[in-house]
């Protein structure tokens, strides 16, 4: 298998939390498919997107086919501080 696409990692924290991007330049999908979707082998999204959800953050995931995937996470600093 080869893979067409090595992602871009940033890890940033502020003020008010940490700060995670991720970007790939491969074959990208349609977020709102999985969301949406009620099968089992795409509960990935859903889950991480409720966990966050779980920490008082976010997950924003931005891809579109033939362009890549973008995926921003944000976790607020008083979680960590529990």
């Amino acid at each position: 298998m080869r893979f067409r696409f090595l992602p871009e990692k940033t890890i940033r924290t502020n003020g008010g939390g940490l700060y995670l991007y991720i970007e790939d330049d491969g074959r990208g999908f349609t977020p709102e498919n999985l969301l949406t979707s009620d099968k089992p082998s795409h509960f990935g999204l859903k889950g991480m997107k409720m966990r966050a959800a779980q920490t008082g953050g976010t997950l924003s995931v931005f891809s579109e086919p033939g362009l890549g995937t973008r995926i921003l996470l944000f976790i607020p600093i008083g979680v960590f501080e529990k």
